[in-house]
């Protein structure tokens, strides 16, 4: 789901805001654990820090033990993310920004070889 997901924050990050609202509205956000971010206000509060951190970050919000990181594949014309999943125990907050790194990177690389243009 958009509104749990690292791979949903990095692509609503980038899209405008009465689009995220109207995806919202339109699929609801249940709580998908106690950590779900479940109103609109405080979603768009986590995509503004998306933007800010430059990645997207499932902190337990679609699985209990779950931590996940996301960066958008920007140039390829679509809404592209990859990410990172691991059980949070195996992958602490520490190694997050290491993480997000290397997907950054990885991104590039796909852009790169599928002809697009990286922004």
């Amino acid at each position: 789901p958009l509104h749990c997901t690292a791979v949903g924050k990095a692509i609503a990050a980038v899209l405008p805001e009465d689009r995220v609202r109207a995806i919202l509205d339109a699929d609801g956000m249940p709580r998908m654990t106690d950590a779900t971010i479940t109103d609109v206000d405080g979603y768009m509060r986590e995509l503004e820090a998306t933007r800010e951190r430059g990645y997207a970050l499932d902190n337990g919000e679609n699985e209990p033990d779950g931590r996940c990181v996301a960066v958008l594949v920007s140039g390829l014309g679509l809404p592209v993310a990859i990410s990172l999943s691991a059980p949070a125990a195996r992958f602490t907050l520490d190694e997050v920004e290491g993480v997000a790194d290397a997907l950054r990177s990885v991104a590039e690389d796909l852009v790169e070889d599928l002809g697009g243009e990286p922004i």
